[in-house]
């Protein structure tokens, strides 16, 4: 009897079994080949990867061949995938040192962002001879010996690749990321022998936050018990906010909706709902927990500084991580504990001057700063006020250098610093053609109107706040083709910070204006920036 000939409830039952058939899991021997080693990203975050070991491959078409057969068949094979759920099977395969390799098995083509279930095979394997020695030593995740510790985070590095890019090489266009509303994990024990004797390669080869994976209640858990708890250990850390896995907890917060259940060799274990990990989550961790970026102010005093780096700082605002930079160590910090307690934000003081070796210093500390790991430079601002006014006679070439060097040479190397620091955390000096378009930061230099024109008494001052602008402009037509904005904001009046009847009729600027003024110039996209703008009140005279 030909297929054609087979009533079509009973063809469409058979077609649907052969569709969703499982497929028979693969060795690490039969499955090495056309695979490549994946990249990771957060979309529209800060944070970035290198390829860390895991090693994937194109998913099979298994409804090619029937769709081939006729025109039919075709319409009949449609009609299943309509009625399918968006249901994916990974199978996990980690073999020993040779790195993490998942293989998807896809019925259908994702027809949204929205995935009703997500089920996940995890094996583990020893390496055999006739594996390819482009997969040896190719995990770079922190510590591991090739078993479960690296095993682990492997998971967590499959699970954002999915959320972020789907399964496979299957995506979906517009670059949409996918909501997850159910994922199973089920650890089977291995068949090839394959020991699980420690979870580190550190000299302290099972510190204490190890060796309680590996017993439960007082009972020596088996293998895959061993890994199964150390997975769900780890990822309670993730989802409570720990500071070195953030950027993890936040996307599966965003994109899963129900639950991770962990099965052991097919049978329920433990299942982890979303909902209660909110429940045990202080609002404060949360607070404290992710910033969209890190901000430098240089020039942070009392007034303007204060509110920008307010605006900055706030959830409601910028949200960004803040560096406080200026002269005096003792104000500087009084500043910086004072907007800790407005904001609830992250800030940080950097007491220094203009001097080039103290500014390097001073983004050397900035950089290598604890509270701002993993989070990338997106506006930085030279914020520095400086005046001189004398009579043009009395003017000594030491007093002009020195106008100069405070200004403009400190806004050159604050501009150098801030440039590298960005190109460093965005994979290079790269093409805004090359990225898609992607921003990298904002370099914002503060000036007066003494740039545009000057007046008598005012020659090293003028001379300052011009040569300033022309770096601003320099920098902009040199690094905007690479994606760094450079804007030179002229402060036309007088900036105060607090809300008062000067600054409600337009006589006086408000400092968080200015503030919100600069986060809109570092949110601009790269189909629009602004370069230079004039800021002053309604009435001041221009």
């Amino acid at each position: 009897m030909k297929l054609q000939d087979i009533p079509p409830e009973l063809r469409q039952a058979i077609f649907e079994l052969v569709l969703t058939a499982p497929v028979a899991p693969l060795t690490p021997s039969e499955s090495q080949h056309g695979r490549d080693q994946l990249l990771y990203s957060l979309r529209d975050r800060q944070y970035e990867w290198p390829p860390r070991g895991v090693w994937q491959q194109a998913p099979t078409n298994k409804a090619q061949s029937l769709l081939l057969v006729s025109k039919q068949f075709y319409v009949e094979i449609q009609d299943i995938f309509r009625r399918l759920p968006n249901h994916y099977h990974v199978d996990m395969m980690f073999v020993k040192n040779y790195g993490f390799w998942p293989t998807w098995d896809i019925v259908k083509r994702p027809t949204s962002r929205y995935i009703d279930k997500v089920t996940a095979t995890f094996r583990i394997f020893e390496p055999t001879d006739d594996l390819d020695d482009r997969f040896k030593d190719s995990l770079s995740f922190s510590g591991g010996d090739g078993g479960p510790e690296s095993a682990a985070w492997a998971l967590y590095e499959l699970l954002v690749s999915l959320i972020q890019h789907g399964s496979g090489y299957i995506g979906l266009p517009n670059n949409q990321s996918f909501i997850i509303n159910e994922i199973e994990v089920n650890v089977v024990a291995s068949t090839d022998g394959a020991a699980h004797t420690k979870f580190s390669c550190r000299d302290n080869d099972n510190p204490w936050w190890l060796r309680r994976s590996a017993i439960e209640y007082g009972k020596q858990l088996v293998p895959e018990e061993r890994l199964a708890n150390y997975m769900i250990s780890n990822l309670d850390i993730v989802f409570k906010a720990d500071r070195d896995v953030r950027p993890y907890g936040r996307e599966l917060y965003e994109h899963i909706v129900e639950s991770i259940t962990f099965q052991l060799n097919g049978q329920e274990w433990k299942k982890k709902r979303i909902d209660e990990y909110l429940d045990e989550c202080h609002p404060s961790t949360w607070s404290q927990g992710y910033r969209n970026g890190l901000a430098i102010i240089i020039g942070a005093g009392p007034t303007s500084g204060r509110g920008i780096a307010r605006v900055l700082a706030r959830q409601d605002g910028g949200n960004l991580a803040v560096a406080l930079l200026a002269r005096n160590a003792d104000n500087l910090n009084s500043l910086r504990d004072s907007l800790r307690k407005e904001t609830n934000g992250i800030l940080n003081s950097f007491p220094t001057d203009t001097q080039p070796d103290n500014l390097r210093k001073a983004f050397k500390d900035i950089a290598s700063h604890p509270d701002f790991k993993d989070l990338k430079l997106k506006l930085a601002i030279y914020h520095v006020k400086h005046a001189s006014k004398k009579p043009f006679l009395e003017e000594t070439p030491e007093e002009f250098n020195e106008s100069m060097q405070v200004y403009t040479t400190g806004a050159v190397v604050f501009a150098q610093e801030a440039l590298k620091l960005m190109y460093e955390q965005n994979g290079g000096q790269t093409l805004l053609s090359d990225t898609n378009g992607a921003k990298k930061g904002t370099i914002i230099f503060t000036g007066t109107l003494g740039a545009m024109r000057t007046n008598t008494g005012y020659a090293a001052y003028g001379a300052t706040r011009a040569s300033a602008r022309m770096v601003a402009q320099a920098i902009a037509k040199e690094h905007s083709k690479f994606g760094v904005q450079c804007v030179h904001a002229i402060a036309n009046g007088r900036i105060t910070d607090e809300d008062t009847e000067e600054t409600r009729t337009g006589k006086h600027m408000r400092a968080e204006d200015v503030g919100q003024t600069y986060l809109w110039l570092s949110q601009q996209p790269s189909s629009l920036w602004v370069h230079e703008l004039d800021l002053r009140p309604a009435q001041e005279s221009f």
